[in-house]
């Protein structure tokens, strides 16, 4: 969603730093990129679904699942290490 919001701000060519753009299409943009990630997201699976086996999937899972615990320990070894 964010990488779409500032590809659409490049394209419309608002120059943020000059003036504020209107709030509404900077709404725009962000439910646009979410819209648009949701579409892709729901294709992608779709295409896949009956491609992958249930091995895989548990795989994927555990991985997801290392990685998120991993960024949350980074990030409270973080925090801890700013006080």
């Amino acid at each position: 969603a964010f990488a779409l919001m500032l590809a659409l701000v490049a394209l419309w060519g608002l120059d943020v730093s000059v003036s504020i753009a209107p709030v509404w299409m900077l709404v725009l943009m962000v439910f646009a990129g979410g819209v648009t990630w949701w579409l892709l997201f729901t294709w992608a699976v779709a295409k896949l679904r009956g491609r992958v086996k249930e091995g895989t999937l548990l795989r994927l899972s555990r991985i997801a699942g290392v990685v998120v615990v991993a960024l949350g320990i980074v990030l409270i070894v973080k925090g801890i290490m700013s006080l």
